[in-house]
């Protein structure tokens, strides 16, 4: 949705994601920062049926999936799970997976909130502090 907002294009894609997939790492970028690599492929666990068309500008894409291709990709998978990344929006399915994660791997999880532009007034500093205890 920000994408959109921000001067970008989405639209549904032919392909949707649910579940496990891997994303192509081929920019630099400091979410990355200390858990992936450039040139690297990983695992992450999806849940949409839409794709970035058109970046916003100012903006420049870091990683591609199987659904939102947008370089060639590797062939070689590679996954540890030395760490996990949670995308949090504010709802009750993403805080679950959220403190169920947390319990089970401690700090190896980095939970990234994603202000989806829906919460209630105040609701997005909320989840935030929540989380952050």
């Amino acid at each position: 949705m920000r994408c959109g907002q921000l001067g970008g294009r989405v639209t549904l894609s032919e392909h949707q994601e649910f579940g496990r997939a891997f994303i192509d790492i081929f920019g630099e970028c400091a979410l990355f920062d200390g858990l992936w690599s450039q040139g690297s492929r990983e695992q992450v666990w999806t849940s949409h049926g839409d794709r970035v068309d058109a970046l916003p500008p100012g903006s420049h894409a870091v990683a591609a999936s199987e659904a939102a291709p947008r370089r060639s990709r590797r062939s070689a998978a590679r996954w540890s799970g030395e760490g996990i990344v949670c995308s949090r929006s504010g709802g009750v399915d993403s805080a679950v997976v959220a403190a169920l994660l947390h319990e089970a791997i401690g700090d190896r999880l980095t939970c990234i909130f994603v202000d989806t532009g829906l919460l209630r007034v105040g609701e997005a500093q909320e989840v935030v502090s929540l989380f952050a205890s």
